[in-house]
């Protein structure tokens, strides 16, 4: 383990020894470690004087009519040792990785349980957004906002009792392939749009309310339109909401909804007429990346990005997708604050990344010629926080480094290819020209879900990531 990284660890531990000396002073009582490699050497006290007999009376002592007993001398009270400065021991031994996987794991719980989910270019990004910015401001970095667009993806759902009555409005999400456009007509149920389950007058005109399940979203949405349904919602068999898919393009708008939704439009139904209005289509939506900087010591150092995406899907704490990856770049960030590297440092916390990588395609699009000549390597960390090992995908070099770095402190790892269908914030730098690694884990079986909680986050994988990270750095200052 680089001495440098100890340093980053320990120091402050020993400082804070030190501290305590001081204080105390000559009066200090030994301290006694919480669990010491060996005990401290034990002071041996000052030898004891020996007691004093009570002196003889210079005249005989007259007779007394009862005898009474002369009190016996007080002896000397022994001195107390001289007191010495002691010092502190050292705080239990814990290894580098150990002390990572603590901080990592600390910040991805207090994001879990207090900034989730972080849904792409919604509020809930933007106050993620406000906490990262006071959170490196506060590690002593140059912080500033790079705001953007994105065109997503947008669903509402609005139902009324009569056509020209008051409608209440539900935001959802639309079935992918789904066709942009507006369908509005008398809410019909069509149960899980088996052929048996269409009335037998068809869905002429009819918004097509379908329960998930059994069989596909594409057979389901075929057959509503072809019975003649002008739209159609599923809604959930489980809690929450769903993003499904069409394995080819709808020819009636198509959105997912709630179980609570759908069951409430149900029981609507047995009262009165509903009139349902569904909506597909895109729209601008603000998002933005959240770039710390630290300058480096040299004019011609060029720069290096440390990059993770802080934003998730919706309805998931996003532990590993990508909790687990910006709580390894928070860490880091907070371990080098105050090491001087001949390069300028960025960590660049990207926006909007689970719909299209937009902060990061923003970031790169904005650089100029010389800018990307400059920029050294991108370190990407993404879902690196489930299963059993690491896996570096990227640049030779940088793999390599990573690969040796991994063998040192006994990390399971390995150069692997990219899962396929995944990708992430490195590509952009990568199609650029400037060398990348990714550092993902090798489990992606809950990632996009809500199953993706903490109770499936290995921090072992986190710390080695941490350390991993920071040595590269360290390696890319010394070339």
């Amino acid at each position: 383990m680089p001495e440098s990284l100890k340093t980053r660890m320990i120091l402050p531990l020993v400082t804070a020894a030190a501290l305590v000396l001081i204080v105390c002073g000559g009066q200090q009582q030994a301290v006694a470690p919480a669990s010491p490699a060996s005990s401290p050497p034990t002071s041996t006290p000052a030898p004891t004087q020996p007691a004093t007999p009570f002196p003889p009376s210079p005249t005989p002592i007259p007779p007394t009519p009862t005898a009474t007993a002369v009190p016996p001398s007080p002896t000397s009270t022994p001195l107390p040792p001289t007191p010495t400065a002691t010092a502190v021991p050292a705080p239990p031994a814990q290894t580098t990785d150990t002390l990572l996987e603590e901080k990592t794991f600390s910040f991805l719980e207090h994001l879990t349980s207090e900034i989730s989910p972080r849904e792409s270019a919604t509020d809930e990004e933007l106050a993620a957004a406000h906490f990262l910015r006071n959170k490196m401001e506060d590690l002593g970095y140059d912080v500033y906002i790079q705001d953007f667009e994105v065109t997503k993806p947008f669903a509402e759902v609005s139902f009324a009792r009569a056509p020209d009555a008051d409608s209440d409005a539900i935001e959802t999400l639309p079935i992918w392939g789904s066709i942009e456009g507006t369908g509005t007509g008398t809410l019909a149920d069509a149960g899980k749009a088996f052929e048996e389950d269409i009335p037998g007058g068809g869905l002429d005109g009819k918004v097509a309310l379908i329960e998930r399940g059994t069989i596909t979203f594409q057979e389901k949405v075929t057959r509503v339109a072809e019975a003649g349904a002008v739209a159609a919602i599923v809604f959930n068999n489980r809690e929450g909401n769903f993003r499904g898919a069409l394995r080819s393009q709808s020819n009636i708008p198509a959105v997912s909804l709630t179980r609570a939704d759908g069951l409430e439009m149900l029981a609507l139904m047995d009262e009165a007429d509903i009139t349902a209005e569904v909506s597909v289509g895109t729209r601008p939506f603000p998002s933005r990346n959240v770039i710390a900087e630290k300058l480096g010591s040299s004019e011609s150092g060029g720069t290096v990005v440390v990059g993770a995406h802080y934003d998730t899907t919706p309805d998931t704490q996003g532990a590993n997708d990508n909790g687990s990856g910006l709580s390894v770049v928070i860490t880091m960030a907070e371990l080098t604050a105050d090491t001087e590297y001949p390069f300028t440092l960025k960590f660049v916390l990207f926006g909007a990344e689970e719909i299209g990588l937009f902060g990061s395609r923003y970031y790169v699009d904005a650089l100029t010629e010389q800018d990307i000549e400059d920029t050294i390597a991108m370190l990407n960390f993404d879902v690196p926080g489930s299963g059993e090992r690491l896996d570096f995908v990227g640049s030779r070099e940088l793999t390599d480094y990573a690969t040796d770095i991994a063998a040192d402190i006994g990390a399971k790892a390995a150069n692997a290819g990219l899962p396929e269908g995944v990708g992430s914030d490195h590509t952009p730098f990568y199609e650029a020209g400037i060398p990348v690694i990714f550092i993902l884990a090798d489990d992606l079986s809950r990632i996009n879900s809500p199953r993706d909680d903490i109770e499936w986050i290995n921090p072992t994988l986190m710390g080695w990531a941490s350390d991993i990270g920071i040595q590269l750095l360290d390696r890319l200052a010394e070339d």
